[in-house]
């Protein structure tokens, strides 16, 4: 690959994710909106599917470029991501599939979300692979100063013979390549972690990924916190009405994303406003300090550096605005600006969105 190639990449890779992650939210909303029409809802599926084999794709094309930095892992939404994605497989089967979470958590950790996230497939599709009765929990902890996904079946488990041969490569019993936990256990290595069977027999097999919680930050101190109830509700995913009435306003220029953000705020029944600009969100918020009613949350996009937004973020804050603010950017290994309550990442999972979007306003004070 020339250096000219290397450039090119992340603005391409940019210009297909786009299009992708506004598909992918749509198709979520609409799998959540039919609940009752199966043949609908099975093609939506596959339509998903293949969405999310395509972004994983460009995704891969982003992670070779050293041009582009990882935004870091969030334990909560991204595990709920894969087990959705991966719902289809384990209900065609009639296959149960749950979530379960202890605090105290993190609520991110440091370290290449790509990856982890390409674990969590192989370990979720080979217990889905393996399990023909029964099912599949994942099961997020603490334990001995790391973060532990463990991923646990119902399957025949793994004989004896074999345990100590199951991450070898080409080590396989018949279902795909025999590559997936070889590849798995050293990217596990790599960032810093393990990848172990901690437990096999005719019951099931039970699989531990681990990272360190020196990378971790933003702990999760209560199970009743949103991040873990919203992580723990029924993979047949139900509307969240516990944001109904608050306002949010969203300044967005793209008019893809701009709708998908707003579609998110009131799948989430809320009250939202459009503009296209931050000037024009600026006036906004101040008329509405004047004559009322206030918006909770003012969301506000950066095409690139984080310098812009900054400036509107001060500016609010310099007339009294007393809401929540969250800045859209391109770039989210730059720190938040100081009066900024989140950031999140423009054209990204529609699921790390959403949670971030549902975080920032259940901490919200309401509006006067």
């Amino acid at each position: 690959m020339t250096d000219g190639d290397g450039a090119q990449i992340p603005a391409l890779a940019h210009e297909f994710r786009t299009p992708l992650t506004a598909i992918l939210g749509y198709l979520d909303q609409l799998i959540d909106e039919l609940p009752d029409r199966v043949d609908a809802l099975q093609r939506l599926h596959v339509m998903r599917d293949n969405s999310e084999h395509l972004l994983a794709l460009v995704n891969r094309l982003v992670d070779s470029s050293p041009r582009l930095r990882d935004g870091g892992f969030e334990p909560f939404s991204a595990v709920r991501a894969v087990a959705e994605a991966l719902h289809p497989s384990a209900r065609a089967k009639d296959l149960e599939l749950a979530i379960t979470a202890h605090a105290p958590l993190p609520a991110r950790i440091a370290v290449e979300a790509l990856r982890v996230r390409q674990i969590l497939f192989n370990l979720l599709g080979n217990a889905i692979a393996y399990t023909q009765r029964g099912g599949i929990r994942i099961e997020l902890s603490q334990r001995d100063d790391n973060w532990c996904c463990e991923v646990i079946d119902t399957g025949p488990g793994i004989a004896k013979e074999l345990r100590d041969h199951v991450f070898d490569a080409f080590a396989s019993s018949g279902l795909g390549s025999g590559l997936g936990l070889y590849v798995s256990q050293r990217l596990a290595s790599a960032l810093g972690g393990a990848l172990t069977l901690s437990a096999s027999d005719h019951s099931g097999s039970r699989f531990c990924l681990t990272l360190p919680l020196t990378l971790a930050s933003e702990t999760v101190t209560d199970d009743k916190d949103p991040l873990i109830t919203a992580l723990q509700r029924p993979l047949r995913r139900q509307r969240d009405h516990a944001q109904q009435g608050k306002r949010v306003l969203i300044a967005e220029p793209s008019g893809d994303q701009g709708l998908l953000l707003s579609s998110i705020c009131k799948h989430l029944r809320c009250d939202t406003t459009l503009v296209n600009t931050c000037p024009d969100a600026r006036d906004l918020v101040l008329a509405r300090d004047r004559v009322g009613p206030h918006f909770d949350l003012v969301i506000l996009a950066c095409e690139r550096q984080l310098t812009g937004a900054r400036r509107f973020v001060d500016e609010l804050r310099a007339n009294n605005y007393a809401g929540k603010l969250i800045v859209s950017t391109t770039d989210v290994n730059e720190p938040i600006p100081v009066r900024c309550d989140a950031v999140i990442q423009r054209h990204g999972e529609p699921a790390q969105i959403r949670d971030t979007i549902l975080r920032t306003l259940v901490t919200s004070a309401p509006a006067d």
